[in-house]
């Protein structure tokens, strides 16, 4: 689905003009929550989420242009499992009432509480070791991201000049990778194996990772391996482990 996502980061589609005209999210009121839909058994998130290509699926959509919609709860995979799969009709003084499982939810009341004793949770084995509290964070450091002023670079209200993306498209599919206005480098490995980003030419400067997978802070950056890719090389290849998106961004030379 690489060709899918690059539409969708883009935002740019045969009947939209300009990126604020459509709007991007993941998942949304009536319908499936993203812990359900990355669920590690019977589409139900109470017991298991595959963090990995969640954490990818946020960061594709805070990485996409124009106006995004938040779910309330997906930062703690919240989920809707106990609305089930199945479509039923029951019978009442007023009439039919329609439930119609987790596609769409409206009419169903317990699937759609809030249950924010889940944030901060320690991971249960019973729950498929989810680490909520870690989630938690992660969607901060996106949403701080995406408010600042290297948030701009996707907060844009016309459509960008060609090559405002620059994509790295290895030819391993579960690879893509993308410089956004030649100052935030996105790498995304959607395998079960890691991947190799090869020859990757980028502008002048130091380039800090904020991104690892699993911890995000655009301000101090964060440790671990290719925390800092210096400018004094003209090509880099860079791995990146399985089921995971990595980000840097462009410090100018002084």
């Amino acid at each position: 689905m690489r060709e899918a996502a690059m539409r969708g980061l883009l935002n740019d589609y045969p009947d939209e003009a300009h990126p604020n005209m459509g709007i991007n999210y993941l998942d949304i009121h009536d319908n499936w929550t993203l812990a359900d839909q990355f669920a590690q058994r019977d589409w139900d998130g109470r017991f298991g989420v595959d963090e990995g290509p969640y954490r990818i699926a946020a960061g594709l959509l805070f990485t996409s242009l124009g106006p995004i919609v938040l779910h309330g709860g997906t930062e703690f995979m919240r989920s809707k499992g106990s609305a089930g799969l199945a479509e039923i009709t029951k019978r009442t003084a007023k009439g039919p009432l329609a439930f119609h499982g987790k596609s769409d939810t409206y009419n169903m009341r317990i699937p759609n509480l809030f249950v924010w004793d889940d944030v901060g949770r320690p991971p249960e084995p019973a729950r498929g070791n989810c680490d909520t509290r870690a989630m938690h964070a992660y969607w901060q450091g996106w949403i701080a991201l995406r408010r600042s002023s290297l948030g701009k670079l996707f907060r844009l209200g016309e459509k960008p000049a060609e090559g405002y993306y620059r994509w790295l498209l290895p030819e391993d599919a579960h690879l893509l990778g993308y410089i956004v206005a030649e100052k935030i480098l996105v790498l995304i490995n959607t395998g079960e194996a890691e991947g190799t980003f090869q020859d990757i030419v980028l502008p002048p400067g130091d380039w800090k990772l904020i991104c690892d997978g699993v911890r995000i802070d655009h301000e101090r950056g964060v440790d671990g391996q290719d925390s800092m890719l210096g400018a004094e090389r003209s090509a880099l290849d860079l791995r990146v482990p399985p089921q995971t998106i990595k980000v840097w961004v462009r410090e100018e030379s002084r």
